[in-house]
């Protein structure tokens, strides 16, 4: 039985650190994720600090790429910061959001009977997940997608995939060298809900992408709509609830999170004093964590296991899509 140990740094706020323990037949692998509110310069020192202490490192809050179709753009920033480490991989969830979510979504469809045909699905950001989003339109959704209107306040929803594209290899190599906090909810800012895209929201039956992007622009109300993303805890889960959602697919895999991180970064500390403080919390993983857990646990860089040996992992660790029925609250009416 083997046990492992995964760091997620995060350039997003600190009140969304845990840790956690994942479980199966193989051992156990113990995640702790540490948020740096868009420090820089903190992410960078922790990821130079445990670098050789942990198995797999998480980053969060930038990619090491954007994709379009079968084309890649490397982002400076989240390239850079990958380059510190020496000894512990890197893992962003680019091959989890590349050949686990799609199949995640086809899962949890087919368990749980969901048909997404013909409903409309505003979609936060393709260039971070274009592979989830061609699945959800090979399965009879139609995207909006919303890049241009989350990241760059434009004033403009494309209507499928093949009409963004020409927009995206155009626009793409230029814009990966903005500024990430002018792209992206970095920080204190992700947690804050701002007005707009109010029509885009109205016309969609089915919210999906990266949730801190989605919750950067959420409305009050989204009465009987579905979400489709992943990495929520209770307090993502409650907002949703509490603002009238009626169904949320979440495509990381669900563990137990603990209430502390502290002992987490200690080396030094008993498996006893770092299980201590364990309580009975839902959490999901982010891509990026359920990719480090994949690294720690099979000894292998994401790149090097290819689709199928991703997959293959996924299942072997027990990584399964999960559907939540939120009842609405007793104000509202569907």
């Amino acid at each position: 039985m083997g046990r492992w140990r995964v760091l997620g740094v995060s350039l997003g706020s600190s009140p969304r650190d845990f840790r956690m323990r994942w479980d199966w037949p193989g051992g156990t692998v113990e995640v702790c994720r540490v948020g740096t509110g868009g420090d820089v310069a903190r992410a960078a020192r922790l990821l130079e600090q445990h670098d050789g202490e942990v198995d797999a490192f998480g980053l969060g809050g930038v990619n090491l790429y954007l994709r379009v179709r079968d084309r890649r753009y490397r982002l400076p920033l989240g390239e850079r910061l990958a380059s510190i480490p020496r000894r512990t991989p890197v893992c962003d969830g680019t091959y989890i959001k590349t050949w686990w979510e799609p199949r995640a979504l086809n899962i949890a469809c087919e368990e749980s009977r969901l048909d997404l045909t013909g409903r409309t699905v505003l979609f936060s950001s393709v260039l971070d997940r274009w592979p989830l989003a061609q699945a959800l339109q090979e399965r009879g959704a139609r995207v909006l997608v919303g890049d241009a209107a989350f990241a760059l306040r434009m004033p403009i929803l494309f209507p499928g995939l093949e009409w963004f594209y020409p927009f995206a290899v155009t626009m793409v190599p230029v814009l990966r060298y903005l500024p990430l906090s002018f792209l992206y909810p970095l920080g204190p800012g992700r947690e804050k809900s701002r007005p707009g895209l109010r029509a885009a929201f109205g016309r969609a039956q089915v919210l999906a992408g990266d949730f801190h992007f989605l919750r950067s622009r959420l409305p009050e109300r989204l009465d009987g709509k579905w979400v489709i993303t992943s990495g929520l805890g209770e307090a993502e889960l409650a907002l949703l609830r509490d603002r009238g959602v009626l169904l949320v697919m979440e495509l990381g895999p669900v563990a137990r999170a603990a209430a502390r991180v502290d002992a987490a970064l200690d080396a030094r500390a008993a498996p006893a004093t770092r299980a201590a403080a364990c309580r009975a919390a839902p959490r999901a993983l982010s891509a990026n964590l359920a990719e480090a857990v994949v690294a720690a646990a099979s000894g292998e860089s994401p790149s090097s296991l290819g689709p199928e040996g991703i997959r293959t992992w996924c299942e072997r660790l027990g990584f399964r899509p999960t559907v939540y029925l939120l009842p609405l609250p007793d104000n509202t009416t569907n």
